[in-house]
Protein backbone atom coordinates (compact mmCIF):
# COMPACT_ATOMS: atom_id res chain seq x y z
CA UNK A 1 0.00 0.00 0.00
CA UNK A 2 1.19 3.52 -0.73
CA UNK A 3 1.50 4.84 2.80
CA UNK A 4 2.25 8.39 1.65
CA UNK A 5 -0.89 8.41 -0.51
CA UNK A 6 -3.04 7.19 2.36
CA UNK A 7 -1.49 9.75 4.71
CA UNK A 8 -2.17 12.57 2.21
CA UNK A 9 -5.77 11.49 1.64
CA UNK A 10 -6.41 11.34 5.37
CA UNK A 11 -4.87 14.79 5.83
CA UNK A 12 -6.92 16.28 2.97
CA UNK A 13 -10.12 14.87 4.49
CA UNK A 14 -9.12 15.80 8.04
CA UNK A 15 -9.59 12.25 9.32
CA UNK A 16 -7.43 10.41 11.83
CA UNK A 17 -6.68 6.70 12.19
CA UNK A 18 -9.43 6.08 14.72
CA UNK A 19 -12.08 7.77 12.59
CA UNK A 20 -10.98 5.89 9.48
CA UNK A 21 -11.11 2.62 11.39
CA UNK A 22 -14.65 3.31 12.62
CA UNK A 23 -15.90 4.34 9.19
CA UNK A 24 -14.30 1.45 7.27
CA UNK A 25 -14.30 -1.42 9.75
CA UNK A 26 -10.55 -1.81 9.25
CA UNK A 27 -8.89 -2.12 12.66
CA UNK A 28 -6.91 0.95 13.76
CA UNK A 29 -3.69 -1.07 14.31
CA UNK A 30 -3.95 -2.25 10.70
CA UNK A 31 -4.30 1.34 9.47
CA UNK A 32 -1.31 2.29 11.61
CA UNK A 33 0.75 -0.48 9.99
CA UNK A 34 -0.30 0.77 6.54
CA UNK A 35 0.73 4.33 7.39
CA UNK A 36 4.13 3.23 8.68
CA UNK A 37 4.83 0.89 5.79
CA UNK A 38 4.85 -2.15 8.05
CA UNK A 39 2.24 -4.08 6.11
CA UNK A 40 3.91 -5.42 2.99
CA UNK A 41 0.85 -7.24 1.68
CA UNK A 42 -2.40 -5.69 2.93
CA UNK A 43 -5.59 -7.61 2.29
CA UNK A 44 -7.57 -6.55 -0.73
CA UNK A 45 -10.69 -6.28 1.43
CA UNK A 46 -9.07 -3.75 3.76
CA UNK A 47 -7.67 -1.68 0.92
CA UNK A 48 -11.04 -1.75 -0.87
CA UNK A 49 -12.90 -0.54 2.22
CA UNK A 50 -10.45 2.32 2.70
CA UNK A 51 -10.55 3.25 -1.00
CA UNK A 52 -14.34 3.26 -1.04
CA UNK A 53 -14.56 5.47 2.03
CA UNK A 54 -11.94 7.90 0.67
CA UNK A 55 -13.60 7.82 -2.77
CA UNK A 56 -10.48 6.76 -4.66
CA UNK A 57 -9.65 3.75 -6.79
CA UNK A 58 -8.13 0.69 -5.16
CA UNK A 59 -5.31 0.94 -7.70
CA UNK A 60 -4.36 4.39 -6.43
CA UNK A 61 -3.46 2.87 -3.05
CA UNK A 62 -1.10 0.25 -4.50
CA UNK A 63 2.42 1.20 -5.59
CA UNK A 64 2.94 1.00 -9.34
CA UNK A 65 5.72 -1.56 -8.94
CA UNK A 66 3.97 -3.54 -6.23
CA UNK A 67 4.17 -7.31 -6.40
CA UNK A 68 0.79 -7.45 -4.65
CA UNK A 69 -1.72 -5.86 -6.97
CA UNK A 70 -5.48 -5.89 -6.70
CA UNK A 71 -7.09 -8.91 -8.33
CA UNK A 72 -7.97 -8.23 -11.95
CA UNK A 73 -11.36 -9.84 -11.43
CA UNK A 74 -12.33 -7.29 -8.79
CA UNK A 75 -14.98 -4.85 -9.89
CA UNK A 76 -13.23 -1.55 -9.51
Amino acid sequence: MKNETLRRLMYERDINQSELAKKTGVPQPTINRFLHGLSKSPSFTSVKRIAEYLDVSVHSLYPADSEKKPPESANL
